[in-house]
């Protein structure tokens, strides 16, 4: 077990596992604001991926990504992606739209954007 300044890590986890979902997870059973935290932590992911080529200065990223994975601009690239009738537009499944709701009204007391 490894301690740092805040926390203990168990050191009987391997690489693999921290790099795998829990098989126990059921993403309709988490709590809205833990979705939303997932949520915004993968798109920031995805959203920052896309912004380190080519080579720029780390404070133009982040103001770049922060504009971009800020509350209100989600909202309306949800909206977008999911406009009916369009042929851009990206259908998911009820229980998708269940989980993407829960997530998406968690009303968590971070700050975003």
């Amino acid at each position: 077990t490894a301690t740092t300044a805040t926390t203990t890590i168990p050191s009987s986890l391997l690489l693999s596992e921290y790099l795998s979902p829990d098989s126990k997870c059921e993403a309709d059973r988490m709590g809205a604001t833990s979705l939303a935290y997932i949520g915004d932590v993968v798109f920031e992911l995805f959203v920052r991926s896309r912004y380190v080529w080519p080579a720029r200065r780390t404070s133009d990223i982040q103001n770049r990504v922060v504009g971009i994975v800020r509350a209100e601009y989600q909202s309306y690239l949800l909206s977008q992606f999911l406009k009916e009738g369009d042929d851009e537009g990206f259908s998911l499944t009820p229980r998708e739209l269940s989980i993407l709701k829960r997530g998406r009204n968690s009303g968590g007391n971070t700050k975003r954007g």
